[in-house]
């Protein structure tokens, strides 16, 4: 299957929810938070579900699969009957979803294939699975992560729209700086008559001890300091207007333990994070720290990849570094 490519543009409207269910009890909050979030954005909901070919289909004698469809039909009619009754127990009419996507295959696939055809903007998925083989090679959330060339919502547990606070963990580099700023124009969509500033965004930013301590021009007290006024800074770059209510936060130690630390001290209703870029197998490369978030965070993870135009800069600018340093060498 071809990977989805980077978006070129900046836009992050939303038009169209793909969201992945399993039809079971446990995906109905996944379901449901995809379909709040089609409502405040005024977009169009899809549902995606993929399924095995039935056990009895395996047992059919050889060349005789292609003349008895009926059993792929019975199949499928069951599959959509599980459709109805999780609408059913979500309260939902069939008219709000635009498309019921059920068909045989790999969930991942489905849903990025899915994604593709329709436009989305986004795509809702669970964050967890059942264990066994699917767990071992991988979950289907970090399957699309890592290859879906927009954002995804890793949903677990019931999301309030509004979010009235978020964590959005930034390195200040380029590309963070980036997916910041396109998340919260996602945010600006769930916002709705509460406005942008109901939504307090906490940006974080964990500096190393080697970061801290490792200079011999500045003591650990002025490194905080100047992280805390790039951070500022940044802020003030995603939100010149001053029109959200975004907040710095500088904390020392490692980034994976120190994001798990802040959203134990103070709870969020969902964590906003971006991907890096990357020019190579698979256009995505997710870097560990937002794999571990996504992995270990309580609530909902919202994962933002950069455009394509981002990563282009980014690249540019490495490779002006890089000669600038092999210059200095001579």
């Amino acid at each position: 299957m071809m990977l989805a490519s980077l978006p070129e543009e900046n836009d992050m409207s939303i038009e169209a929810v793909v969201i992945g269910t399993s039809l079971d009890p446990a995906s109905d909050p996944v379901v449901a938070a995809g379909i709040a979030i089609a409502r405040r954005a005024g977009a169009r909901a899809y549902l995606a579900h993929a399924y095995p070919l039935p056990a009895a289909y395996y047992g059919m004698p050889a060349g005789m699969t292609a003349v008895h469809p009926q059993l792929l039909e019975a199949e499928k009619s069951a599959q959509l009957e599980r459709v109805a009754a999780q609408l059913d127990r979500l309260g939902v009419e069939a008219s709000e979803i635009a498309g019921q996507v059920v068909e045989i295959g790999v969930a991942h696939r489905l849903l990025l294939e899915t994604a593709e055809s329709t436009g989305a903007g986004l795509i809702v998925v669970g964050a967890h699975e059942g264990g066994g083989l699917g767990a071992l090679l991988g979950s289907t959330a970090e399957r699309v992560l890592r290859k879906a060339g927009r954002p995804v919502l890793v949903a677990r547990g019931e999301l309030p729209l509004p979010p009235s606070r978020v964590l959005a963990p930034v390195d200040l580099s380029p590309l963070s700086e980036d997916a910041l700023r396109r998340g919260l124009d996602v945010l600006d969509q769930l916002a709705g008559e509460e406005g942008k500033a109901a939504i307090e965004v906490e940006a974080l930013f964990v500096l190393s001890e080697l970061e801290r301590r490792g200079s011999v021009h500045f003591t650990p007290e002025q490194v905080d300091r100047f992280a805390r006024e790039e951070l500022d800074r940044l802020l003030t770059r995603v939100d010149p207007q001053g029109e959200r209510c975004l907040r710095a936060r500088v904390r020392d130690g490692l980034p994976r333990h120190e994001i798990q630390a802040e959203l134990a001290a103070r709870p969020a209703d969902l964590v906003l994070i971006g991907t890096h870029g990357h020019s190579g197998f698979e256009r995505l490369l997710l870097g560990s720290v937002t794999a571990s978030v996504v992995r270990q965070s309580p609530c909902s993870v919202l994962v933002v990849p950069p455009t394509a135009a981002a990563v282009e800069r980014a690249e540019r600018d490495d490779a002006d570094h890089a000669a600038g340093a092999a210059r200095q060498r001579r």
